[in-house]
């Protein structure tokens, strides 16, 4: 038989352990007001961890009001609206932290990636949303154009600062430097990860070749 004293003090060590659960993918944090515990207070914690009921915090700033994704700009992803976004279209994610130096040098770079027209090279990243304006004029073997943060464009360039915001538990993937650069393709679950040079031939040819097509015919060149 465990005594009155000895319960609580397995309760006790168990909350504290409970607050930073480690698990296999990234730490949890479990937000605690310290100045309101009692021991009832712990042991219901306690009790609703252990049958995973306990709700875990995440960070997130609020989403931006005047944030589109269809201007050509880089779009601000925040933990609150992640799964949302992601689930939308192909989505590449800068994890980046304001302090970073290198970061601030792959910045100009990736604004470039979010406006500019680029030539088509694939058929996977682009949708239905062409027009005349967007061939090359007095080419007779004109190639399609694409760009990416457009009305109709299946590909989104975002930025996410992981320094105020958290992945949503679905996310398994660990940030552990900055920038990190992820394509997901419509899933959390289902990602690729950037290791190649921070420029932006080697960006497109990314996004390009490892975008998730739409079912349309879209994306093909017009000859």
């Amino acid at each position: 038989m465990i005594s009155k004293n000895k319960k609580q003090e397995n309760l006790h060590n168990l909350s504290l352990s409970a607050s930073f659960p480690e698990t296999d993918d990234k730490d949890v944090l479990y937000l605690q007001n310290l100045q309101a515990i009692d021991p009832a207070k712990v042991e219901r914690f306690a009790e609703d961890f252990l049958t995973g009921e306990a709700e875990p915090h995440l960070k997130s700033q609020h989403i931006p009001k005047n944030n589109p994704m269809d201007t050509g700009s880089v779009f601000t992803l925040v933990g609150e609206h992640f799964l949302e976004v992601i689930a939308k279209k192909n989505v590449l994610v800068m994890y980046y932290a304001p302090w970073c130096g290198h970061c601030k040098k792959l910045d100009p770079i990736y604004k470039e990636l979010a406006s500019k027209y680029y030539e088509l090279r694939h058929s996977y990243a682009y949708s239905e949303w062409w027009s005349e304006k967007y061939f090359e004029e007095g080419n007779c073997n004109t190639k399609l154009t694409l760009r990416y943060n457009v009305p109709g464009s299946n590909v989104l360039i975002a930025k996410f600062d992981a320094t105020v915001n958290d992945t949503p538990l679905e996310v398994t993937d660990i940030i552990q430097g900055y920038p990190s650069l992820k394509l997901y393709r419509k899933s959390p679950k289902n990602s690729v990860h950037y290791a190649g040079d921070r420029n932006l031939d080697t960006l497109i040819d990314f996004v390009d070749s490892h975008s998730q097509s739409d079912q349309s015919e879209a994306g093909r060149e017009e000859l």
